[in-house]
């Protein structure tokens, strides 16, 4: 359970990783965080294949396919607001 709590633990940080927006100007936090796993992920790497998608009215979307060193153990989905700084 601990290895699978360490992996879980990182994909949170995905909304991060592909940002469309300068950080130093824009927030886009995550509201919630879905996750949805098709197999206990094996070894200790989080791989996050992440998309992120601004709407126009200040809702996002981060989508990530999640791996370890087998390859694709899952998806995750965080749904974000989009507001500047300023």
């Amino acid at each position: 359970m601990v290895a699978l709590a360490s992996y879980l633990a990182l994909v949170d940080t995905a909304n991060g990783v592909a940002v469309q927006q300068d950080p130093t100007a824009w927030m886009f936090p995550n509201l919630d965080l879905t996750i949805h796993l098709h197999r206990q992920p094996r070894g200790p790497w989080t791989g996050l294949d992440t998309t992120v998608t601004f709407g126009p009215s200040g809702q996002g979307l981060t989508s990530s396919v999640l791996h370890d060193l087998d390859g694709p153990v899952g998806h995750a989905e965080q749904i974000l607001t989009v507001r500047p700084l300023s």
